[in-house]
């Protein structure tokens, strides 16, 4: 059986603007989100992004397993499974990630 919410409580998607605290981007948008460019809020237009230190804490374990996978096993399925399981986790992972006051 499905678990309901209860009246009055909405599911929201979307993630919350650190300037405005509104509605700021989808999960879905979010996911390709990198702290190297910046996204316009949907509820104030100003620019948010991600942090450096939180993104490359996500990136860099997985790709270094990944390297390290390559290492032992170049030519086999195996890196693709480890690969297409780390690319789902870097994507839940980084919905996670706090959204930050763009600085330009």
């Amino acid at each position: 059986m499905a678990r309901r919410l209860p009246a009055g409580r909405k599911l929201n998607m979307f993630h919350r603007c650190p300037h405005c605290d509104g509605d700021c981007m989808s999960s879905l948008q979010k996911m390709f989100t990198g702290p190297a460019g910046s996204v316009s809020c949907r509820s104030c237009g100003k620019g948010v992004s991600l942090r450096w230190s939180h993104y490359l804490a996500v990136i860099l374990p997985a790709a270094i397993i990944l390297f390290g996978v390559n290492r032992f096993y170049p030519d086999s399925l195996v890196l693709v499974l480890v690969g297409s399981v780390l690319a789902v986790l870097v994507c839940i992972a980084q919905l996670l990630l706090p959204l930050v006051k763009d600085r330009i």
